[in-house]
């Protein structure tokens, strides 16, 4: 009977792989190899670990809310520029940033026009409400200006101090008019 490993007999390579045939050499280099694997595993999943880590933890939001009233009539200053006022109230602060905004939607004849905007005025926080109003522009994708009548919109607020001490609040999705 044949070996099936002997492949000076066959005069072909052996059908069944021959385990025998297997140096310290071979196997020393498998576990390096598989060795390396599990380290470069280990220190990939350890990167998430280490980034919040290193976090500085004096940002953070503190309980405060800030709170954020939409007056009921929006002022049409053309059709790509609308004034939204609001009434906002926030814990006393010294803003350094504001990363707020808003957001105005439209049916209008070609679509839904669409813009976004920013507060006029600088906020103020020290605990009391204080009006300001948001400046939203067309989007430049809108299919169409703004116009007389119903529109819906949201006004956000982000503020934080030059510490990072920061408080956030947004108003409700709110159907307004806006007049010229």
């Amino acid at each position: 009977m044949r070996d099936p490993h002997d492949e000076a007999r066959c005069g072909r390579p052996a059908l069944i792989p021959d385990r025998r045939r297997r140096t310290i050499a071979s196997n020393s280099l498998e576990v390096v190899v598989f060795r390396r694997f599990l380290r470069s595993l280990l220190v990939a999943s350890s990167l998430p670990v280490a980034v919040v880590a290193m976090t500085p933890m004096a940002a953070h939001a503190d309980t405060a809310m800030v709170t954020i009233t939409v007056g009921e009539t929006g002022k049409l200053l053309d059709p790509t520029l609308v004034r939204v006022p609001v009434t906002i109230t926030c814990a006393p602060l010294v803003v350094a940033t504001d990363q707020g905004g808003a957001n105005l939607k439209q049916a209008v004849p070609q679509g839904i026009a669409f813009g976004s905007g920013f507060e006029e005025h600088t906020i103020t926080c020290d605990g009391t409400s204080h009006p300001n109003s948001y400046l939203i522009w067309v989007n430049t994708a809108s299919p169409g200006g703004f116009q007389p009548g119903s529109a819906t919109v949201q006004v956000s607020a982000f503020l934080c101090s030059a510490t990072f001490t920061c408080q956030s609040g947004a108003s409700a999705i709110q159907v307004i008019r806006l007049r010229r």
